[in-house]
């Protein structure tokens, strides 16, 4: 594949773990150096409507997203 990186495998069963242990309401920033759009299709197709994802910083060489679980609609 030209011009694409190879996934970083061992850093996405890392995130998915870290999310698996937030409590609802809770959430992490994950900092990284490019937009993490495959692993946002990786979290719409495993937990659909379970989660949030906000842009905290979008500069050209830093990214930091804080994803979340959501908290249960009263």
């Amino acid at each position: 594949m030209v011009g694409k990186s190879p996934p970083q495998r061992g850093r996405h069963p890392r995130i998915f773990a870290r999310f698996a242990h937030l409590g609802p309401g809770e959430a992490f920033t994950l900092v990284n150096n490019h937009e993490p759009k495959p692993l946002r299709r990786e979290f719409e197709a495993a937990h659909p409507g379970v989660f949030t994802w906000d842009h905290l910083e979008s500069g050209p060489s830093r990214r930091q997203v804080r994803i979340g679980r959501r908290a249960p609609e009263a």
